[in-house]
């Protein structure tokens, strides 16, 4: 019967792989397999204009490189003009494609007659498109239906080995789909530093380096297909051969600790002497990897904050923020699972293990480095009676406390330092009139109206962070437009709050937690507090009636804190039933999202 489970298992696994592979082919590629190969050129028929005409014949894209200094919009009409394609050109890499997957009879290419570039070659073609983020997502689909119609699985991963999985594919998706591309927010600084930062004393830099550190980078507005995308990605990796060293501008510190999965990846990619678009690649991979296995080690951890970790894990935000070139992921997942360990033990009825705890503590007090304003999380600690932690409690919790004095003094000393002594430091770096010091003086000087704006801006922004179409992937956009996503945010948000209602019913046990209720709340509204002000004073200019450049992103961290206030054991489900309830309703998150990206 082992034996015969063993092939069954087998057998299921072999089909993942091979499923999504055929579908791929037979379905997707099913013109380029079994239709006519040729290529063919287009004739000029007139100035700007170039036409090709046949007989039911089967092209998927038109293919033009040209040269030019400026780019042009041009239309491309098929059958007589029953079919038009309106496109643009993209002069710095001089190649453009534009998709027709049609069968032709006819085709004309009408460029304006203004324009003055030159043509060296314009065809049509039928040829296979494999695409790989397609193929992970049909095999996510798959692994996904396995999951919930085979118990086995589960079994055998475990809710840990199932985020793991869910997580890397999707966020491979996501790295796939985007490409060299800096679409998260700030992403070209978060690459600058962790380029710079993974060399010691000079820096390789290249018309490449520069390209995406200045968003100079000539992917254009019409590059809408995988031919120019493979014609983008060569001219990433020519330009970056001719490399000159220059003095490093970086130096690591503390502040920079969470660009360490970035830079690793990128120092592995070197190693291997991979290309630029490889090495870029492993940047994101790497951070992506190193999210996934902090928050699978927290899952495997918590027995009684697994499933919550795993949905505030799968948040389409922060897979799309680990997949990019950004610190906040480092920066969530530390504090998070940190945080989550810490309420684990003070909701279980054992002693929490003194190893955890100290490596609790320690991740937040990391995590909390670069953005030292999350560093009254680690307050949590004090919330563990003093019955569950052995003799060292109390040094534990004196520890705790002296750690966030020290880390948040290196946000608030050097700051107040400089204006008290008469000195500037300057706001955005970006530009702008911003000013921390001046803004500072100007907080202290009116208190009750800084205290009024700053309760204005969070009561009327709060539902913007959590239920809005705008906030799941920054600057990428969708084949329908950002509207796509405003479902999936809120089936998402429902889902979230689900789980901090019920979480407590997988739990035989009551507990009465208002007192922790009542200190997490004053905690989440002192780091909510920091949030607005830090960024009021960096990045809106001094004296404004507005509190500039808070995002979402910016909440994860206080997700768990806030729905710990919900936990309650008044909700009795079936701890089998309520994995396949979070599973399917995440699923289905996530695969409304996909369906609207670009492959």
């Amino acid at each position: 019967m082992k034996s015969k489970g063993l092939r069954i298992l087998v057998a299921e696994i072999s089909m993942l792989f091979l499923l999504p592979i055929l579908i791929e082919l037979l379905i997707f590629n099913y013109h380029g397999l079994f239709e006519s190969r040729n290529t063919v050129s287009l004739e000029q028929i007139e100035k700007n204009v170039f036409a090709w005409e046949g007989k039911n014949q089967y092209f998927s894209a038109i293919e033009i490189v040209f040269e030019s200094d400026d780019d042009a919009e041009y239309t491309v009409e098929v059958n007589g003009g029953t079919i038009k394609l309106n496109d643009i050109t993209n002069c710095k890499l001089g190649y453009s494609a534009t998709k027709i997957k049609e069968k032709c009879n006819n085709i004309k290419v009408i460029f304006p007659k203004t324009w003055n570039g030159r043509i060296k070659k314009i065809y049509v073609d039928n040829k296979i498109y494999f695409s790989w983020t397609r193929v992970l997502a049909l095999w996510l689909l798959g692994f996904v239906l396995s999951v919930i119609i085979d118990r086995k699985l589960v079994n055998i991963l475990g809710l840990q080995g199932v985020f793991i999985i869910v997580a890397i594919t999707t966020g491979l998706i996501l790295i796939g789909n985007i490409g060299v591309r800096t679409l998260s927010w700030d992403s070209q600084i978060h690459f600058r530093h962790a380029w710079n930062l993974s060399f010691i004393n000079e820096v390789e830099n290249s018309t490449t380096v520069e390209a995406v550190e200045n968003l100079t980078c000539p992917y254009g507005e019409g590059n809408n297909t995988l031919e120019e995308r493979k014609n983008y990605e060569e001219w990433m990796n020519i330009n970056y051969i001719d490399k000159t060293d220059i003095a490093n501008q970086d130096t690591f510190s503390y502040k920079r600790t969470a660009y360490l999965p970035l830079i690793c990846g990128l120092v592995f990619a070197r190693k291997m002497n991979l290309s630029f678009v490889n090495s870029y690649y492993f940047g994101e991979l790497f951070n992506l990897l190193f999210y996934s296995i902090i928050f699978a080690f927290g899952i495997a951890w918590c027995k009684r904050l697994k499933y919550i970790l795993f949905v505030i894990g799968l948040l389409p935000i922060s897979i799309f923020i680990a997949s990019s070139y950004s610190y906040d992921s480092f920066i969530t997942a530390m504090i998070t699972v940190g945080v989550a360990i810490i309420l684990d033990g003070v909701i279980s009825r054992s002693i929490i293990d003194f190893k955890l705890l100290i490596v609790s503590i320690g991740m937040i007090a990391v995590g909390s480095l670069t953005k030292a304003i999350y560093i009254p999380l680690l307050l949590i600690i004090l919330f563990i009676p003093k019955e569950k932690i052995n003799r060292y409690g109390v040094m534990i919790k004196i520890l705790a406390f002296i750690m966030v004095l020290v880390i948040m003094s290196t946000f608030v000393m050097p700051t107040a330092g400089t204006t008290l002594s008469g000195g500037t430091i300057v706001g955005d770096a970006r530009g702008g009139d911003t000013s921390v010091s001046e803004q500072l003086i100007y907080v202290l000087t009116n208190p009750v109206s800084y205290m009024l704006l700053f309760i204005k801006s969070v009561a009327t922004t709060l539902h913007d962070y959590f239920i809005n179409k705008n906030v799941f992937f920054a600057y990428y956009s969708f084949k329908n437009g950002t509207s796509a996503l405003l479902l999936p945010s809120v089936i998402y948000f429902i889902v979230l709050c689900f789980v901090g209602l019920t979480q407590g019913a997988v739990v035989d046990k009551k507990t009465n937690l208002i007192k922790y209720k009542i200190v997490d709340l004053f905690i989440i509204l002192i780091v909510i507090l920091l949030i607005w002000t830090s960024l009021y004073l960096s990045f809106t200019p001094v004296g404004a009636n507005v509190i500039d450049g808070v995002q979402s992103r910016y909440y994860i961290p206080l997700f768990l804190p806030v729905f710990f206030m919900m936990w309650n054991n008044k909700f009795k489900i079936n701890e089998k039933k309520y994995f396949f309830i979070v599973l399917i309703a995440m699923s289905i998150v996530w695969f409304m999202t996909i369906i609207s990206m670009k492959f």
